[in-house]
């Protein structure tokens, strides 16, 4: 587990989150401004810390259920070339 800016990155979904967090798991209106803004902050950080990768998306912030604890969130889609 890493981190970007002050969020954890977890590799699977965990039992209780601990935000400002980042999910990364395998493969909607904008919510109200001012509501997104520490949200739309980490979105920048993440896109900064990801710059090898390339950035497919960036999808309206929505609610999350994780484990029965709710959290705001917006899912980032991204993909990194690789010569094996």
């Amino acid at each position: 587990m890493g981190t970007i800016g002050d969020g954890l990155i977890y590799t699977h979904i965990p039992q209780r989150p601990n935000p400002p967090c980042f999910i990364v798991s395998p493969g909607s209106p904008y919510v109200e401004e001012g509501e997104t803004s520490n949200l739309d902050d980490l979105i920048i950080k993440s896109l900064d810390a990801l710059e090898t990768w390339d950035i497919e998306g960036v999808e309206q912030p929505s609610q999350f259920e994780i484990n029965g604890s709710y959290f705001l969130g917006t899912k980032l889609t991204i993909s990194q070339d690789k010569n094996l």
